[in-house]
Protein backbone atom coordinates (compact mmCIF):
# COMPACT_ATOMS: atom_id res chain seq x y z
CA UNK A 1 0.00 0.00 0.00
CA UNK A 2 1.71 3.54 -0.32
CA UNK A 3 1.19 6.07 2.07
CA UNK A 4 -1.64 8.49 2.09
CA UNK A 5 -0.17 11.72 0.36
CA UNK A 6 0.44 14.76 2.56
CA UNK A 7 -1.85 17.29 1.56
CA UNK A 8 -0.74 20.87 2.09
CA UNK A 9 -3.45 23.97 1.60
CA UNK A 10 -2.90 27.27 1.77
CA UNK A 11 -5.23 30.01 2.11
CA UNK A 12 -3.08 32.83 0.29
CA UNK A 13 -3.62 33.02 -3.87
CA UNK A 14 -1.51 34.89 -6.52
CA UNK A 15 -3.49 36.42 -9.30
CA UNK A 16 -6.36 34.29 -8.13
CA UNK A 17 -3.55 31.16 -8.08
CA UNK A 18 -5.21 29.06 -5.28
CA UNK A 19 -2.24 26.94 -4.23
CA UNK A 20 -2.89 23.29 -2.96
CA UNK A 21 -0.26 20.68 -3.68
CA UNK A 22 -0.32 17.00 -2.92
CA UNK A 23 3.35 16.00 -2.26
CA UNK A 24 3.76 12.35 -3.43
CA UNK A 25 7.25 10.67 -2.33
CA UNK A 26 9.38 8.83 -4.53
CA UNK A 27 11.29 7.22 -2.11
CA UNK A 28 7.93 5.53 -0.75
CA UNK A 29 7.26 4.52 -4.45
CA UNK A 30 10.16 3.36 -5.16
CA UNK A 31 10.41 1.13 -1.67
CA UNK A 32 6.39 0.25 -1.55
CA UNK A 33 5.66 0.00 -5.47
CA UNK A 34 6.75 -2.68 -8.27
CA UNK A 35 7.84 -5.78 -8.05
CA UNK A 36 10.02 -4.69 -4.58
CA UNK A 37 9.37 -6.18 -1.48
CA UNK A 38 8.23 -2.82 0.82
CA UNK A 39 11.35 -2.22 3.00
CA UNK A 40 9.68 -0.31 5.83
CA UNK A 41 12.74 -0.92 8.33
CA UNK A 42 14.97 0.82 5.60
CA UNK A 43 16.81 3.84 6.32
CA UNK A 44 15.63 6.99 4.23
CA UNK A 45 18.79 8.89 4.59
CA UNK A 46 20.71 5.85 2.32
CA UNK A 47 18.78 7.25 -0.83
CA UNK A 48 20.46 10.06 -2.45
CA UNK A 49 20.28 11.52 -6.27
CA UNK A 50 16.83 10.98 -6.98
CA UNK A 51 15.29 13.21 -9.73
CA UNK A 52 11.87 13.27 -11.07
CA UNK A 53 9.91 14.94 -14.08
CA UNK A 54 5.96 14.24 -14.77
CA UNK A 55 4.93 13.56 -18.28
CA UNK A 56 2.92 16.55 -20.23
CA UNK A 57 -0.10 14.25 -20.52
CA UNK A 58 0.08 13.97 -16.31
CA UNK A 59 0.36 9.76 -16.89
CA UNK A 60 3.84 9.05 -16.49
CA UNK A 61 6.79 10.02 -14.09
CA UNK A 62 9.99 9.82 -15.12
CA UNK A 63 12.32 9.10 -12.19
CA UNK A 64 16.69 9.08 -12.86
CA UNK A 65 17.27 6.43 -9.94
CA UNK A 66 20.78 6.95 -8.18
CA UNK A 67 19.93 5.92 -5.09
CA UNK A 68 20.24 2.95 -2.87
CA UNK A 69 21.14 0.09 -4.82
CA UNK A 70 19.57 -2.84 -2.95
CA UNK A 71 15.84 -1.02 -3.42
CA UNK A 72 16.81 -0.82 -7.53
CA UNK A 73 19.88 -0.69 -9.81
CA UNK A 74 20.66 3.05 -11.13
CA UNK A 75 18.97 3.81 -14.04
CA UNK A 76 16.38 5.70 -15.78
CA UNK A 77 12.48 4.47 -13.94
CA UNK A 78 8.91 4.99 -15.67
CA UNK A 79 6.40 5.12 -12.88
CA UNK A 80 2.72 5.02 -13.92
CA UNK A 81 0.30 7.27 -12.40
CA UNK A 82 -2.76 4.97 -12.61
CA UNK A 83 -1.53 1.91 -11.30
CA UNK A 84 1.71 2.87 -9.46
CA UNK A 85 3.11 0.51 -11.52
CA UNK A 86 7.49 1.33 -12.68
CA UNK A 87 9.71 -0.01 -15.37
CA UNK A 88 12.72 0.35 -16.30
CA UNK A 89 13.10 2.59 -19.26
CA UNK A 90 17.12 2.33 -19.45
CA UNK A 91 19.91 0.51 -17.04
CA UNK A 92 23.21 0.16 -18.89
CA UNK A 93 25.24 -2.74 -18.21
CA UNK A 94 28.57 -1.04 -16.75
CA UNK A 95 29.30 0.83 -13.72
CA UNK A 96 27.95 4.45 -14.09
CA UNK A 97 25.86 5.28 -11.33
CA UNK A 98 24.69 8.67 -11.74
CA UNK A 99 21.82 9.31 -13.13
CA UNK A 100 20.27 12.89 -13.16
CA UNK A 101 17.88 15.36 -14.29
CA UNK A 102 14.96 13.72 -16.48
CA UNK A 103 13.03 16.48 -18.49
CA UNK A 104 10.28 15.49 -20.87
CA UNK A 105 9.73 16.45 -24.38
CA UNK A 106 6.65 18.63 -25.06
CA UNK A 107 5.24 15.93 -27.13
CA UNK A 108 5.82 13.61 -24.60
CA UNK A 109 7.92 11.33 -26.74
CA UNK A 110 11.35 11.60 -25.24
CA UNK A 111 13.18 12.05 -22.47
CA UNK A 112 16.45 14.00 -22.06
CA UNK A 113 18.32 13.04 -18.95
CA UNK A 114 21.91 13.21 -17.23
CA UNK A 115 24.21 9.71 -17.64
CA UNK A 116 27.46 10.12 -15.68
CA UNK A 117 28.75 13.44 -16.92
CA UNK A 118 27.07 13.92 -20.54
CA UNK A 119 23.37 14.64 -21.73
CA UNK A 120 21.96 12.33 -23.11
CA UNK A 121 18.29 11.78 -24.84
CA UNK A 122 15.70 8.39 -25.13
CA UNK A 123 12.30 7.71 -26.56
CA UNK A 124 9.81 6.86 -23.83
CA UNK A 125 9.36 3.51 -25.24
CA UNK A 126 13.55 2.69 -24.52
CA UNK A 127 14.80 2.99 -27.75
CA UNK A 128 17.12 5.20 -29.94
CA UNK A 129 19.90 6.45 -26.70
CA UNK A 130 21.31 9.40 -28.02
CA UNK A 131 24.72 11.26 -26.66
CA UNK A 132 24.08 15.05 -27.05
CA UNK A 133 27.00 16.16 -25.50
CA UNK A 134 30.48 15.24 -24.86
CA UNK A 135 31.73 18.07 -23.27
CA UNK A 136 32.66 19.18 -19.37
CA UNK A 137 30.72 17.95 -16.79
CA UNK A 138 27.07 17.80 -16.88
CA UNK A 139 24.30 16.71 -14.79
CA UNK A 140 21.30 19.33 -14.81
CA UNK A 141 19.34 19.64 -18.19
CA UNK A 142 15.97 20.83 -19.64
CA UNK A 143 13.60 20.56 -22.40
CA UNK A 144 12.24 23.43 -24.34
CA UNK A 145 8.86 23.90 -23.92
CA UNK A 146 9.15 25.11 -27.70
CA UNK A 147 10.75 21.63 -28.26
CA UNK A 148 13.38 23.74 -30.36
CA UNK A 149 16.19 23.62 -27.57
CA UNK A 150 17.65 21.94 -24.23
CA UNK A 151 19.59 23.99 -22.04
CA UNK A 152 21.73 22.47 -19.89
CA UNK A 153 25.08 23.29 -17.19
CA UNK A 154 28.61 22.53 -17.31
CA UNK A 155 29.54 22.89 -13.29
CA UNK A 156 33.69 22.69 -13.20
CA UNK A 157 36.14 23.93 -15.64
CA UNK A 158 37.37 26.07 -17.98
CA UNK A 159 33.60 25.68 -19.88
CA UNK A 160 31.56 25.66 -16.82
CA UNK A 161 28.21 27.85 -17.63
CA UNK A 162 24.72 27.15 -19.08
CA UNK A 163 24.44 26.10 -22.47
CA UNK A 164 22.08 25.87 -25.03
CA UNK A 165 22.07 23.42 -28.00
CA UNK A 166 19.82 22.07 -30.82
CA UNK A 167 17.80 19.22 -29.30
CA UNK A 168 19.78 16.82 -31.38
CA UNK A 169 22.60 18.04 -29.81
CA UNK A 170 23.73 20.46 -32.37
CA UNK A 171 24.78 24.22 -32.21
CA UNK A 172 26.33 24.36 -28.38
CA UNK A 173 26.85 27.76 -26.94
CA UNK A 174 27.83 29.32 -23.86
CA UNK A 175 24.44 31.60 -22.72
CA UNK A 176 25.96 32.55 -19.20
CA UNK A 177 29.65 31.94 -17.98
CA UNK A 178 28.11 31.43 -14.44
CA UNK A 179 25.31 30.11 -13.07
CA UNK A 180 23.48 26.96 -12.15
CA UNK A 181 20.66 24.69 -12.36
CA UNK A 182 19.33 26.30 -15.40
CA UNK A 183 15.46 25.60 -16.46
CA UNK A 184 13.05 27.75 -19.33
CA UNK A 185 10.66 29.87 -18.00
CA UNK A 186 8.41 30.08 -21.24
CA UNK A 187 10.23 29.52 -25.06
CA UNK A 188 11.91 32.95 -24.67
CA UNK A 189 13.69 32.78 -21.73
CA UNK A 190 15.61 30.86 -18.86
CA UNK A 191 15.66 30.95 -15.22
CA UNK A 192 19.05 29.97 -13.52
CA UNK A 193 20.59 30.59 -9.72
CA UNK A 194 23.87 31.66 -8.42
CA UNK A 195 24.17 30.53 -5.22
CA UNK A 196 26.84 28.38 -4.58
CA UNK A 197 29.59 28.37 -1.95
CA UNK A 198 32.27 28.57 -4.28
CA UNK A 199 30.27 31.56 -5.60
CA UNK A 200 32.54 34.65 -3.69
CA UNK A 201 29.62 37.48 -3.54
CA UNK A 202 27.98 37.41 -0.40
CA UNK A 203 24.26 37.21 -1.75
CA UNK A 204 22.80 35.02 -4.15
CA UNK A 205 20.25 36.08 -6.88
CA UNK A 206 17.85 33.54 -9.08
CA UNK A 207 18.09 35.32 -12.78
CA UNK A 208 15.91 35.42 -15.69
CA UNK A 209 17.41 35.95 -18.79
CA UNK A 210 15.54 36.55 -22.16
CA UNK A 211 17.20 34.66 -24.81
CA UNK A 212 16.21 36.75 -27.62
CA UNK A 213 18.32 39.95 -26.54
CA UNK A 214 20.40 38.70 -23.64
CA UNK A 215 18.75 40.81 -21.17
CA UNK A 216 18.91 39.66 -17.46
CA UNK A 217 16.99 40.75 -14.33
CA UNK A 218 16.88 39.41 -10.75
CA UNK A 219 14.27 37.80 -9.60
CA UNK A 220 15.17 37.21 -6.35
CA UNK A 221 18.71 38.02 -4.07
CA UNK A 222 19.13 37.06 -0.50
CA UNK A 223 22.03 37.10 1.83
CA UNK A 224 23.27 33.77 2.00
CA UNK A 225 22.14 32.18 5.37
CA UNK A 226 19.17 34.68 5.80
CA UNK A 227 17.55 32.73 5.82
CA UNK A 228 18.48 30.01 3.55
CA UNK A 229 22.31 28.94 2.07
CA UNK A 230 20.97 27.82 -1.08
CA UNK A 231 18.20 27.17 -3.44
CA UNK A 232 18.10 24.20 -5.96
CA UNK A 233 16.91 23.10 -8.92
CA UNK A 234 13.81 25.83 -9.68
CA UNK A 235 10.80 24.46 -11.74
CA UNK A 236 8.19 27.08 -13.13
CA UNK A 237 4.37 25.91 -12.75
CA UNK A 238 2.52 25.02 -16.05
CA UNK A 239 0.70 28.53 -15.86
CA UNK A 240 3.71 30.15 -15.09
CA UNK A 241 3.01 32.12 -11.85
CA UNK A 242 5.14 30.68 -9.22
CA UNK A 243 8.40 28.64 -9.13
CA UNK A 244 9.25 25.37 -6.52
CA UNK A 245 12.40 25.09 -5.70
CA UNK A 246 14.54 23.09 -2.22
CA UNK A 247 15.88 25.90 -0.41
CA UNK A 248 18.77 23.90 2.01
CA UNK A 249 16.48 20.52 2.02
CA UNK A 250 12.88 22.04 2.78
CA UNK A 251 10.68 22.54 -0.19
CA UNK A 252 9.41 25.78 -0.78
CA UNK A 253 7.15 27.32 -3.45
CA UNK A 254 7.64 31.22 -4.57
CA UNK A 255 5.76 33.96 -6.69
CA UNK A 256 7.52 35.01 -9.76
CA UNK A 257 7.72 38.39 -8.52
CA UNK A 258 10.30 36.73 -5.74
CA UNK A 259 7.99 37.19 -2.50
CA UNK A 260 5.41 35.37 -1.30
CA UNK A 261 7.40 32.72 0.21
CA UNK A 262 5.98 29.23 1.50
CA UNK A 263 7.56 26.34 3.18
CA UNK A 264 5.51 23.44 2.53
CA UNK A 265 7.78 20.21 4.25
CA UNK A 266 10.33 20.15 6.87
CA UNK A 267 14.37 19.06 5.80
CA UNK A 268 16.19 16.43 3.87
CA UNK A 269 13.52 17.11 0.63
CA UNK A 270 14.80 17.81 -2.28
CA UNK A 271 14.39 17.91 -6.46
CA UNK A 272 10.44 19.06 -6.86
CA UNK A 273 8.90 19.11 -9.97
CA UNK A 274 5.19 20.58 -10.79
CA UNK A 275 2.95 17.62 -12.59
CA UNK A 276 1.20 19.12 -15.72
CA UNK A 277 -1.71 20.61 -14.25
CA UNK A 278 0.32 22.90 -11.33
CA UNK A 279 -2.05 21.07 -9.02
CA UNK A 280 0.78 18.76 -7.27
CA UNK A 281 4.12 18.52 -6.56
CA UNK A 282 6.86 15.60 -6.58
CA UNK A 283 10.53 15.53 -5.22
Amino acid sequence: MLMSPKMIASKGHHRGYGFAAILLSILTLFSACGDDPIRSKFPLDTYFGTQCDVSPDGHTIAVAWAGEPSVRPSGLYLIDTIDWSIRHLFVPNIGITNFSSPSWSPDGEWLAFGFGTRIFKIKRNGDSVTQLTDFGEQFICDWSPADTAIVSVVSIGPQAGTWIYDKSGGNPRLLVDHGVDATFLGADSILYLINKPTNQRDSAQCIVRNLLDGGERILLEWRKGAPYRDFDLPNISPDGNRIVASADGHIVTLSMEGDDLRVLTDGSCFYPAWTADGSQIIY
